[in-house]
């Protein structure tokens, strides 16, 4: 059941409630487009993402991808398996530690993730821009508490 449709249940008359609701959904909503979208180049969203991830922080373990995406190593690990068997990334040990294993994208990864920005870009274009800058900027500071929050609860 949807993040959104659970709070609405909730509090429906609580600003809060809403807030939260409305970001859920947007999430859920943004990630089904997204997904549909990267599929025509060969990427799930959470491919896309570690890809994304790697590209950020070069020869990241799966721990540390997996504390960059805020997800468990199982599934990082899974997802890692599904990039190594398409080409798009590789694990190879540490040079100071054997047991550790670094995660780098290939030629082919790099392209994908290029590809992957495109797509990722023109889905968050036109929401942008039928928002007025300073709206956006003003719903940042309250939605960076609220997250900042859940964090810290996590």
């Amino acid at each position: 059941m949807a993040a959104r449709a659970i709070a609405r249940m909730i509090y429906t008359e609580e600003p809060i409630t809403r807030l939260v609701g409305l970001a859920a959904g947007i999430d859920i909503k943004t990630r089904r487009i997204a997904e549909r979208a990267l599929l025509t180049v060969g990427l799930t969203y959470a491919q896309f993402g570690v890809l994304a991830a790697i590209a950020e922080r070069a020869g990241p373990t799966q721990r540390e991808l997996a504390d960059l995406l805020e997800t468990d190593t199982n599934t990082v690990m899974v997802v890692c398996d599904s990039l190594e068997r398409k080409g798009l990334a590789a694990r190879s040990e540490d040079a100071r530690d054997r047991r550790v294993r670094r995660i780098s994208m290939s030629r082919t990864g790099r392209a994908a993730l290029a590809k992957g920005r495109r797509i990722v870009e023109d889905l968050y274009r036109p929401m942008a821009s039928a928002i007025p800058l300073e709206e956006i900027q003003k719903a940042l500071p309250a939605l960076a508490r609220v997250y900042a929050y859940l964090k810290e609860k996590e």
